[in-house]
């Protein structure tokens, strides 16, 4: 359906308040990548100024000409955004199929929870190690139990093969789990500098895959799971350490439009840098909404659900905690 405007929108133009509310929308549609706005016309403060801007970006990115920050009902720049439109709307049935089976992949495997470095020495399993008072994570008599037992002997984390092959998986480059040569590895939780190989990293609890080469970090793969759970799905994505991943070969970038994140997106807060997955779609933008997510490499390296009011842990998983996201649409539109 071709979508219309009164008068122009832009630099110059009328900019009647519906018809700029219309143009700001259908930028909106557009995934990033094709020149959409990151930033949500109008979370800035300035609708017309932030749709001007966006309209620019639009026409750059597009290579329409003149770039003059202006739509007329004729121009070449409504006449794509109609496209590019109609495209979207035909993948809306498409996105919500897909958005539900990332949501039950993802859940799925927080129920089998197959990686848990809670194995302790005589084999014995536990689900989870904090109890929780306030806002703070407390460690329970076992936990401290555990963490005594285990310094000076670091026995196999359950689920290293799991993790080993969600790295073979997702990563651009892969790992060389031949490499033999030791690494330097910090662990917060035996409180030691590790000298450890790369397979060491993937199959030793407590520890992580060395790949920076330094004695305070490892790789963290909330990330890899949260896109790895997208590539069960039929996305076709790579995880880059420290940058954006890849869809069909293209960096997806973040979003900070937040208020239009939804179930199956990957959030991001700045915790480590951590990622996990939203299950559910957030019922307000209030910044202490809690969120309804899976998580993988979450407290000792498990793939967690957490509901709302069911695990109290700070503001980790709130609206107001997250500081982007990459959507799922816009990835699906790289297809």
């Amino acid at each position: 359906m071709h979508q219309s405007i009164a008068f122009p929108v832009g630099k110059g133009g009328t900019n009647l308040p519906e018809d700029v509310a219309l143009i700001a929308q259908m930028l909106n549609r557009v995934p990033t990548y094709k020149g959409g706005p990151s930033v949500y016309p109008g979370a800035q403060g300035s609708m017309t100024g932030d749709v001007i801007n966006a309209i620019i970006h639009f026409q750059q990115a597009q290579s329409i000409f003149p770039v003059n920050g202006l739509i007329t009902k004729e121009s070449p720049t409504l006449f794509r955004l109609n496209q590019l439109a109609n495209d979207a709307a035909a993948g809306d049935r498409h996105v919500q199929g897909m958005r539900q089976k990332v949501c039950d992949f993802a859940l799925s495997y927080s129920r089998m929870n197959p990686v848990s470095d809670l194995i302790c020495t005589t084999g014995i399993e536990f689900t989870r190690y904090f109890a929780t008072q306030g806002k703070k994570n407390i460690p329970t008599p076992e936990a401290l139990e555990l963490q005594k037992i285990d310094k000076g002997n670091l026995p196999f984390r359950k689920g290293g093969e799991f993790l080993k092959k969600l790295y073979d998986d997702i990563l651009l480059i892969p790992i060389d789990w031949s490499d033999q040569k030791p690494y330097k590895f910090h662990s917060k939780f035996t409180f030691k500098t590790h000298e450890i190989t790369m397979l060491e990293g993937v199959f030793k609890r407590h520890m992580r895959v060395p790949l920076r080469n330094a004695a305070n970090g490892g790789v963290h793969w909330c990330g890899m799971f949260a896109c790895w759970i997208w590539k069960q799905a039929g996305i076709d994505i790579k995880w880059q350490v420290s940058r954006e991943p890849l869809v069909s070969g293209k960096p997806l970038k973040p979003r900070t439009d937040k208020e239009n994140m939804r179930h199956g997106d990957i959030a991001m807060i700045p915790e480590e840098s951590h990622h996990y997955l939203i299950v559910s779609d957030p019922p307000s933008t209030k910044p202490m909404t809690a969120l309804h997510t899976v998580d993988g490499n979450d407290m000792w390296q498990q793939i967690l659900e957490h509901k709302p009011g069911a695990f109290d842990d700070g503001n980790k998983h709130t609206f107001g905690h997250v500081v982007g996201y990459y959507s799922l649409a816009e990835a699906l539109g790289a297809l």
